[in-house]
């Protein structure tokens, strides 16, 4: 079974200035659509490696290769304790902070000052949470990043653009609200039920669904089975149900097919009641059903803006056979 990439959070109150700090940072050097440090086309766009679901660019970091992911369902950046020791990056464990994902919690120590180049520039970062665990990437950049462009997803062509927000206006086709953490949510339909899934750009399998939507509509009854799904963010297991639908509609488009999964237990899972900052996981009182993911987006050019609370889906028309 493939396993999806879920997301992870953090809690100290001590380090939340630093790494406000080092989110506004980093969000300023990529985010500018004058001048994204990435090499792109004459259209702006910027290819991606798609390998695996996932929206990957190369960059290196303290002059070694590595790869970043782009991930609108995580709050805050890390970096991976592999490429911290590949790349000679400090970590500092007095200053170890907490995340928090859908299966539990990990101490994080913060990471030293270290270089990233991208297309010949060179950005000076640190107080990055370093994370343990087998990735395909050394370091995710999370929500801030998308925060200040708009932002174009051509998943059939693995291609991304970041667009000026000020000269660019495009209409919504779905239902969009965000939640009280300020994340993008899109209204579908799943078996004729409504739920609020989160726009999540690093999910690289199928959807996942909140236990009490599934319940509460019945869709236990479709279930596959049980398997273990990995939590990329954190690098932990849990069992999570698997369930096939016949009906899922998203804006103007409709399925035949739709799977997603859900938590088998309540711990520590989609549904839990605590407030969680900075985390896929809902806030009290949050509308949040569930994850959209990569089985659904990578059907379309997907375009955002956070500022403005827009998505435009877009199911590009199969080419003709010559």
């Amino acid at each position: 079974m493939a396993k999806p990439k879920l997301g992870c959070t953090y809690r100290m109150e001590n380090h939340k200035t630093i790494i406000k700090k080092c989110l506004l940072t980093i969000c300023f050097l990529f985010c500018s659509t004058k001048g994204v440090a990435f090499n792109k086309d004459s259209n702006g766009w910027i290819p991606f490696d798609g390998e695996g679901g996932n929206i990957v660019l190369n960059v290196t970091m303290n002059a070694q290769p590595a790869k970043v992911l782009l991930d609108t369902g995580a709050s805050i950046h890390t970096l991976t304790s592999k490429m911290a020791e590949k790349a000679n990056i400090s970590s500092n464990h007095a200053r170890a902070i907490t995340l928090i994902g859908l299966n539990g919690k990990v101490k994080a120590p913060l990471s030293g000052t270290f270089d990233l180049a991208a297309d010949g520039q060179i950005f000076s970062l640190r107080d990055i949470p370093i994370i343990q665990g087998s990735h395909s990437f050394d370091m995710i950049l999370g929500r801030t990043f998308f925060e200040q462009s708009v932002v174009q997803v051509d998943y059939p062509n693995q291609r991304i653009r970041f667009l000026d927000s000020d000269a660019v206006n495009f209409n919504s086709n779905v239902e969009v609200r965000y939640d009280l953490s300020g994340r993008l949510l899109i209204e579908s339909y799943i078996k004729g039920n409504k739920g609020w899934m989160l726009l999540d750009t690093g999910s690289n399998t199928f959807a996942v669904l909140k236990r009490d939507f599934v319940f509460q509509n019945d869709l236990d009854e479709f279930a596959l089975g049980v398997g273990e799904l990995e939590v990329a963010g954190i690098s932990e297991t849990g069992e999570f149900n698997v369930i096939e639908l016949d009906d899922f509609k998203l804006g103007p488009y409709r399925f035949d097919s739709f799977v997603a999964s859900y938590n088998k237990n309540y711990q520590n899972s989609l549904d839990s009641k605590t407030r969680r900052v900075y985390s896929r996981i809902p806030v009290d009182n949050s509308i949040l059903d569930g994850i959209l993911g990569y089985d659904i987006l990578k059907n379309f050019i997907v375009t955002f803006d956070y500022s403005k609370k827009k998505i435009h889906l877009y199911l590009p028309q199969p080419q003709a056979a010559e």
